[in-house]
């Protein structure tokens, strides 16, 4: 068996739905280790303007005015802000008032002695302090016609130099009253900020501010409404919208630390995809979810086989093999109860910018899904054999395989499997393979007879000092090998009866012309050890395959954590590994959690017997399935009757395997099964039985039932039974994303870069494709000695090698040469090549060539869900890049005030304005200026 390379599940946190945690515990042994606007203004045609100061695009937001601006909003809040407050969306206990006739403002008769003169500049003035007034306002109730006073302070809601200043600009000369011209040179009377005094934290606003809008003096009353703050920022527009991105450390963080695998920068960088040329992975693993809405659209499909029809239309040997195979159940449906294959397979291949979920390393690519599982966190062998005779098959008929994933192993070397894997190289196939999670160095130890097995020798307690007893040859030295007497023979008796070493009549027991001195099967496991394979001495073989066959194709990957090093389960190994990735908590698909609900047993006595399904057993196609129970014993072949053919076979649990039960009474004709416990049940009245060995065709239809119900029918038999299909259905709290842990969640990461590789460089070969991902990586001074290449996978110096900003097949389609340098001008048209390929254009042709530097390109205006305005640009190296905006466009000289800059680098930027429609009339443009 092989184990799947996974450890210690996680249940995803950050989910808003309920989290769901892996089945897989860690391994052992094959393990599983809307509204768009804005219309740009003209641009400025002065070119030489342009180059020397700045180029700038305009656009408009027209939105209804706000009933108050934020300066006056902050003052009020004091920088204090209460929950309460925020619930209410208002400043509790205030009102703002508009009064018509100034004379009538309770703040007149205070203000009318103020002249400007009098209002010193400075802030700190006394003038400048808040001046009150003090009223009682009556509130009369409409329900009860009772009247409330309530005390109120009455300020001037702008601050008196402020207030006088604007008075004096606006209308100093236009009232002719001396008493009123005094006035507008104080602060405005006109607006007031009432504050209810009251010991209520939130006194109700409504009769108060319907008792001053009756006031015919009044304007207008209204609360003090808070406004949020607006916040113009940068992002990059090539952004996944998938809503999980961000807990994809693997793909991008924020860590300087050469963490992740610079997806975003890589992608930049590389060819669009071509659906036409589809580039295909092939992953073996446990099962895999079909129907996950972020992997169904990437499952590979076999166009030479017709769905559903039961035949095997390519004859390739197996039926509806449409989107890989199920090698454990022998059918096409890749979907089981093991979520560790949907995890591996979303990190290779999610799909991306579909907003949902995650993103894979190369969301564009296909996979092959070839389901292996034996049960539990293992692989069956022989299906794993089969799998790779199924992809050599798919490869020789013209399929684009370049890479199979391997996120499982175990301690035993198999002649079969590496023969396998080496035809995988033959055909030009790399191999990804988890290194394992059990904290080895994988290079200490070694089967190095190649027999599958650990030869320990004479050290029987694995100490390496000579005990008692273990000098089996008395020669006074510990013999690691079990060759005792060092003739190369294995010795399984001691044929030396009178111990003078030399081969007398009657002491060659074995015949075989020696002298056998002692048995020399020390470990007694039947085999001759002729080295001892325990280096340290563990009793356990620390070496792992398939990731340590030597094989050219073969690519073994450790796990790192996020915190920066190796992962602490993670196996290494300077020779046995070849490099690290991704691997600790990483966030990605998981089996959508489904309810089965199975039918009862009816039978002809118009009685009913509850069930349970059989796992990987058929489902009962139609509506029902009905039949004669016929007693079948424990399902031995020859307790089989004549009469079962046909019909429903009864079996009582007991010596052998359920797939044996089943097997033998598919042989006998029968149309399903109906297994009876021989136990008391659980106390949680589970069963979980499962057919876990391979068929040649589909498992007929097999369900338990407990030992009392299986009495209770054989002592009413000749019965009818009449079985139905089971029902699934999505759980409702099912969360299909979650965590997990291990180099089977590294290997797939290392996968997807070859096929990132074979996509930008189709032409290359198996062996330059190897080299450019492990020639490429990130080196760590903290893997130097725990990897052969001493770093972590990197897709963005995959596909730029000399990193200068020049993706690799650009420059070899444009120069046949990666010594161009990206800052050259290799058409003198006054573009870089770096400025070429980002806009697209030949860096050869001087015709065709950007146009930044005349006009600034900008793209998809439109508001997001959130209320967001949205508009993209790319932000060319050398320039600065800044959104301004300003209030008002009639004067000649208006102000524009910078919201946010942006130095730019070549990424392409999305520039979001937060809640631009609570925002009063405003105007926003982009300027770029070249960089200092």
């Amino acid at each position: 068996m092989k184990t799947l390379f996974q450890s210690r599940p996680v249940q995803s946190q950050p989910v808003q739905s309920r989290p769901v945690q892996s089945r897989l515990p860690r391994m052992s042994t094959a393990r599983l280790h809307r509204l768009t606007w804005a219309e740009p203004s003209r641009l400025c045609t002065s070119i030489a303007f342009l180059l020397t100061t700045q180029l700038s695009i305009a656009f408009t937001l027209v939105i209804a005015p706000a009933s108050l601006s934020s300066e006056t909003t902050a003052r009020a809040l004091n920088s204090q802000l209460s929950p309460r407050a925020e619930a209410l969306g208002y400043i509790p206990n205030q009102i703002i008032v508009k009064y018509k006739d100034l004379s009538q403002s309770p703040l007149a008769s205070n203000l009318l002695k103020t002249s400007i003169a009098s209002i010193a500049p400075s802030s700190n003035s006394a003038e400048d302090r808040p001046i009150k007034n003090i009223r009682t306002i009556v509130v009369q109730t409409k329900q009860s016609g009772r009247q409330k006073n309530y005390q109120a302070s009455f300020e001037p809601l702008l601050p008196p130099a402020l207030s006088a200043l604007r008075a004096q600009q606006k209308a100093q000369n236009s009232i002719q009253s001396p008493s009123l011209r005094s006035l507008t040179q104080a602060p405005n009377p006109a607006y007031a900020l009432v504050r209810i005094i009251s010991d209520e934290e939130v006194v109700p606003l409504g009769p108060i501010i319907e008792t001053f809008r009756s006031d015919p003096n009044v304007e207008f009353a209204v609360t003090n409404d808070l406004k949020k703050l607006h916040e113009v920022r940068f992002e990059r527009s090539d952004l996944p919208d998938d809503p999980f991105f961000s807990l994809q450390w693997g793909l991008e963080n924020d860590s300087a630390n050469g963490d992740d695998i610079d997806y975003l920068e890589a992608w930049a960088l590389s060819r669009a995809p071509d659906p036409s040329k589809p580039i295909i992975i092939a992953i073996i693993d446990s099962n895999f979810e079909s129907e996950h809405p972020d992997l169904k659209d990437r499952l590979w499909v076999n166009t030479q086989e017709i769905p559903g029809n039961n035949i095997d239309d390519d004859n390739n040997g197996f039926i509806d093999d449409i989107h890989g195979f199920n090698f454990s159940s022998n059918n096409g449906i890749l979907s089981g109860s093991d979520t560790h294959g949907s995890h591996v397979a979303g990190i290779s291949i999610a799909e991306g910018n579909n907003e949902i979920g995650v993103t894979g390393v190369t969301p564009n690519i296909q996979f092959i899904g070839l389901a292996c599982s034996a049960g539990g966190i293992y692989l069956d062998g022989l299906a794993i054999f089969t799998a790779l005779e199924y992809i050599l098959a798919l490869k020789d008929r013209g399929e684009n395989i370049v890479a199979v994933n391997a996120s499982y192993g175990s301690n035993g070397y198999n002649a079969y499997a590496k023969s396998l894997i080496k035809e995988l190289s033959d055909a030009g196939i790399l191999f990804c393979a988890a290194a394992g999670n059990d904290s080895w160095n994988l290079d200490i130890e070694s089967d190095i007879d190649k027999d599958g097995r650990m030869d320990t020798g004479e050290d029987l307690n694995h100490n390496r000092i000579l005990d008692l007893g273990e000098d089996r040859d008395g020669d006074g030295e510990l013999d690691l090998p079990e060759d005792l007497d060092g003739d190369g023979h294995f010795d399984r008796i001691n044929e030396d009866f009178n111990q003078n070493t030399i081969l007398d009549p009657n002491e060659d027991l074995d015949n075989d012309g020696r002298l056998d001195f002692g048995i020399e099967d020390l470990d007694g496991d039947g085999y001759f050890d002729q080295i001892n394979e325990d280096i340290n001495g563990d009793g356990v073989h620390n070496i792992n395959y398939p990731s340590s066959y030597e094989l050219p194709n073969i690519l073994s990957v450790a796990s790192i954590r996020q915190e920066r090093g190796l992962a602490l389960t993670s196996n290494y190994g300077f020779t046995e590994v070849d490099l690290a990735a991704p691997g600790d908590f990483i966030y990605s698909t998981v089996n959508i959690e489904v309810v089965i609900e199975v039918q009862d047993i009816t039978l002809s006595n118009g009685t009913s017997v509850e069930t349970q399904l059989i796992e990987n057993a058929s489902n009962i196609s139609g509506e029902s399935l009905s039949g004669l129970l016929v007693e079948c014993g424990i399902g031995q072949v020859d307790e089989f009757p004549l009469e079962v053919d046909g019909n429903i076979a009864l079996i009582e649990r007991g010596t052998l395997y359920f797939y044996e039960k089943v097997l033998n009474a598919m042989n006998a004709g029968a149309t399903a099964v109906i297994i009876y416990n021989n136990v008391e049940e659980n106390p949680d009245g589970q069963r979980m039985w499962s057919l876990s060995a391979i068929a040649s065709t589909p498992w007929i239809p097999s369900f338990s039932i407990s030992r009392a119900d299986g009495q209770s029918l054989l002592e009413t038999l000749p019965l009818n039974a009449t079985l139905r299909p089971y029902i699934e259905s999505i759980d409702p709290n099912s969360n299909p994303y979650g965590y997990l842990s291990g180099t089977s969640m590294a290997s797939p990461f290392v996968t997807a870069a070859v096929a990132f590789a074979a996509h930008n460089f189709p032409d290359e070969t198996m062996i330059e494709r190897r080299d450019r991902i492990l020639n490429n990586v990130v080196t760590r001074s903290d893997l130097s000695d725990k990897v052969a290449t001493g770093g972590i996978l990197n897709l963005r110096k995959i596909v730029d090698t000399d990193a200068d900003d020049l993706p690799d097949w650009w420059e070899m389609e444009h120069f046949a040469t990666l010594g161009t340098s990206e800052n050259s001008d290799s058409d003198n048209d006054g573009y870089s090549n770096r400025e070429e390929f980002l806009a697209h254009t030949d860096p050869m042709q001087s015709s065709d060539r950007p146009q930044f530097k005349n006009q600034i390109e900008i793209s998809d205006f439109a508001w997001d869900a959130d209320g967001q305005l949205n508009f993209s640009f790319i932000a060319y190296p050398d320039y600065t890049y800044q959104v301004e905006s300003s209030s008002d466009l009639s004067q000649l000289n208006q102000v524009w005030n910078t919201a946010n800059s942006y130095l730019g680098d070549g990424s392409p930027l999305r520039v979001k304005i937060d809640d631009p429609d609570s925002q009063s009339r405003n105007f926003y443009r982009l300027k770029a200026s070249p960089s200092e």
